[in-house]
């Protein structure tokens, strides 16, 4: 399915542009049929339309409670496709289940008027055990993807839409460390040197705590989250591919294990074993090490970079499409412990043990209460 994109001009005086101009301009049919919105709720659409610019703000809620609906049913159908999941790889095995999954999903997505290309809006979830965001600590990030701190806990995030990586100080002074092209995971070795996936370049940097980059390890296929292991080896999650890779300090590259579905965070455990996230289907794998993958936790919505463990080894996985922050028990189980952020991406635990989140829906950095 081939999709086509618009350069909107904008006005020379900086005002935004009417709809019906802007419609004029990119030659978008604005057609509400393809959003999958009900005849009835068109038909109030165009009569607001009829009204003109002075109806916009009407037209607004009605789209936004339409796309509430829409993602409703997304949930609702991310839960079918775990059950078809589990019922197909008792009966088709991992390898068939992989195959089609994907397109599976995405038909249904599709279905619901291409909502799947958007990014996931906030959802509350109605659980009474987890705490609300509260004030965030940090604002003004650009997609922020990726969270990692260093021994003195400074805090260094991944702006992903802005291209850079943000330093922050214990004491709040923030600064641009380096500049990375599409910066995903972040982490930070012994000696204070930050190691960055460039999503769109395929290369981790290297950034010393002076600024200065360097390529670290090339040849990934869309590599998102990274972390160390106990070895002090880093893990690399590479998505397009499907597999989680090892680059020794000397930079050498090797496979851990492929036929995950979408990886995009992951981190050792106490025991050695790697937990990994994966972005379709909402399952967290455990990689044994002895090599064995297994499906640890299905309990979420749509997994993102982040994840951490606390100083009980406990693990924490950011929920994005749910808006929470889950922790996940022993038994694979979960526990929501922050609810009502906006697309959590970013998570990791500070050397104080106070866990940190980013959220890619409003670019802030907010302390998880657990």
């Amino acid at each position: 399915m081939s999709v086509t994109t618009h350069n909107v001009p904008a006005p020379d005086d900086g005002e935004p542009l009417p709809i019906a101009e802007v419609a004029r301009r990119t030659g978008l049919p604005l057609r509400l049929r393809d959003t999958g919105m009900s005849i009835a709720d068109m038909q109030a659409f165009a009569q607001l339309r009829r009204k003109g610019d002075s109806s916009v703000k009407e037209r607004l809620d009605l789209l936004s409670r339409h796309r509430d609906d829409v993602r409703a049913r997304i949930r609702e159908l991310r839960t079918k496709l775990r059950s078809i999941d589990k019922k197909g790889h008792l009966l088709r095995g991992p390898a068939q289940v992989k195959r089609w999954h994907g397109a599976l999903l995405a038909g249904l997505l599709i279905g619901l008027g291409g909502c799947a290309s958007e990014q996931p809006a906030a959802i509350t979830s109605p659980t009474t055990s987890a705490s609300a965001p509260g004030q965030a600590v940090h604002t003004g990030f650009s997609s922020p993807t990726g969270l990692a701190f260093g021994r003195d806990g400074t805090a260094y995030v991944s702006n992903w839409s802005g291209g850079t990586v943000e330093r922050i100080t214990p004491d709040g002074k923030r600064s641009t460390l380096a500049e990375v092209p599409s910066p995903s995971g972040v982490a930070v070795d012994e000696g204070g040197n930050v190691y960055v996936a460039s999503y769109s370049g395929d290369v981790i940097y290297r950034v010393t705590p002076a600024g200065e980059r360097r390529e670290f390890a090339t040849g990934f296929q869309t590599p998102a989250g990274i972390s160390f292991d106990s070895k002090g080896n880093l893990l690399v999650c590479n998505r397009a591919s499907d597999e989680i890779l090892r680059v020794t300090p000397a930079g050498e590259v090797s496979r851990v294990t492929g036929g995950l579905n979408t990886p995009v965070g992951v981190i050792e455990g106490p025991a050695g074993d790697l937990y990994v996230a994966n972005y379709v289907g909402g399952v967290v794998s455990r990689i044994t090490t002895d090599g064995k993958v297994t499906a640890f936790s299905d309990d979420f919505d749509g997994l993102g970079v982040g994840m951490a463990l606390d100083g009980s080894g406990r693990l924490y996985a950011t929920d994005r499409s749910g808006g929470q922050i889950k922790r996940v028990e022993r038994d694979g189980s979960t526990v929501p412990v922050m609810s009502g952020l906006s697309s959590p991406v970013a998570l990791a635990m500070d050397p104080k043990g106070v866990l940190h989140a980013a959220t890619w829906g409003d670019g802030a950095l907010y302390r998880v209460t657990v």
